[in-house]
């Protein structure tokens, strides 16, 4: 009986530890198409995984890990060098606007990028054209990154206003540049972005009009403006 009772627990003890050794096991997708099945024995999200397989352990950089399990590793899916565009739409003040950018990722950190956009603001719509200048503080899967933007944005108040009764009206753009701070959090095929910046656009008017005096005579007017605002987007990456 002794026996018996000794052996049932021996049963228990070696089933238990066989499924537990199962549950342990884990599969590492690597980028090259390569698949280990065995036991993470350390592993470090922004360095290194260990894993136990058929008696040796091998090493990885996370960079060189897709998955693990059918999880995504906290290492951005992306290459050190490839093409990245982004769509961005953005809320300023009284106004709105988008902007999509198409551009080079160098390295782990630094993008460059050329974006067009379509934006409204105090009763004026803009279309800037800009290069755009990004360094991403982190390799992970979320990091935060800082942007910066020039460029030239055209501008048409014809939309909102009725000038036909003045004399040589023109209205024209000017100097485009943004800034800020973000957030990027990166899945497999698509990243969501959230971004705070500051935003600045010059933009010229002139008219002229009759004064109805004797004799009747033309005034011209001149305004130059100077936008300034806050920015506050949500953006796809890809």
């Amino acid at each position: 009986m002794k026996k018996i009772t000794c052996l049932s627990f021996l049963i228990v003890f070696l089933l238990a530890f066989v499924q537990t050794q199962a549950q342990n096991k884990v599969s590492v997708f690597l980028k090259d198409g390569s698949i280990i099945s065995g036991r993470i024995v350390e592993q470090y999200p922004d360095s290194i995984v260990k894993i136990l397989s058929n008696g040796n352990i091998w090493v990885f950089r996370m960079s060189e890990v897709e998955k693990i399990d059918g999880k995504l590793t906290s290492v951005v899916l992306e290459d050190k060098n490839g093409v990245r565009a982004v769509a961005t739409f953005f809320i300023q003040g009284d106004g709105a606007g988008v902007k999509g950018q198409i551009g080079y990722r160098f390295g782990n950190h630094y993008t460059a990028s050329l974006g067009i956009g379509s934006q409204q603001t105090d009763g004026v719509a803009f279309t800037p054209l800009f290069t755009d200048f990004r360094y991403d503080f982190k390799t992970t899967r979320k990091s935060p990154f800082v942007y910066a933007q020039a460029g030239y944005a055209w501008g048409d108040d014809s939309y909102y206003y009725d000038y036909g009764w003045y004399q040589d009206y023109e209205f024209r753009g000017g100097i485009y540049a943004a800034g800020g701070l973000g957030l990027k959090t990166r899945y497999e095929k698509i990243g969501i972005e959230f971004t705070l910046g500051y935003g600045f656009q010059t933009a010229y008017k002139s008219y002229g009009y009759f004064q109805q005096w004797e004799p009747p005579i033309i005034s011209t007017v001149e305004n130059h403006y100077m936008y300034h605002r806050v920015l506050l987007g949500f953006g796809l990456s890809f």
